[in-house]
């Protein structure tokens, strides 16, 4: 499925659209005049070849419409997102990047698309979102930021895995020692 070709003007803004998941993500490629696909849609994989094709892609748009400005809209969805963020931020030409969660970008799909959800369409209206609606880019988040996120949730999950443990642990003391309860209040202290 090949593109019409397309007369650049200084104006010409292409929407990148990806939809991330875990094993891989779907990128759809829309020219903002018209909301017609700029180049074939990729279903790229969470790997190094997937990035490369990514890369090569964008290259290859590039190429064809030197003048237009990429502005590529993602999810805030995990570390899949996190990972393609990265990858973006270094890439060797400027692009306009904004990064949305996950619940604006399917309300503003379920606006436009109530009846369809597919990935495709997910990636579709994250492009349409970046062509119609031009968020400013999102600023990058410094390394001593992400470091502290990383602690928070790491400590975030030890929390909730003592606590579920304390539960097991009460649980199973309460079936052969029920008034325990009478005598300690936390069974966590000690």
């Amino acid at each position: 499925m090949n593109s019409p070709p397309l007369t650049c003007t200084a104006d010409l803004t292409i929407g990148v659209g990806i939809d991330t998941a875990r094993y891989g993500h779907y990128v759809t490629f829309i020219r903002g005049h018209d909301l017609q696909p700029a180049a074939p849609p990729l279903e790229m994989r969470e790997s190094t070849q997937g990035y490369q094709q990514l890369q090569q892609r964008l290259e290859q748009l590039r190429d064809q419409h030197p003048d237009a400005q990429l502005h590529v809209r993602l999810d805030a969805a995990g570390q899949y997102a996190a990972n393609l963020e990265a990858f973006l931020r270094q890439l060797p030409w400027p692009i306009t990047l904004s990064i949305g969660d996950p619940a604006r970008n399917a309300n503003y799909r379920k606006a436009h698309f109530p009846k369809r959800k597919s990935d495709d369409v997910d990636s579709f209206c994250t492009a349409r979102f970046a062509v119609v609606e031009r968020p400013q880019a999102s600023a990058a988040t410094p390394p001593q930021i992400q470091m502290l996120c990383e602690i928070a949730g790491r400590l975030e999950a030890q929390v909730k895995q003592v606590t579920r443990l304390i539960n097991q642990w009460h649980n199973l003391l309460s079936r052969v020692f029920p008034e325990l309860a009478v005598y300690t209040k936390d069974l966590g202290v000690g």
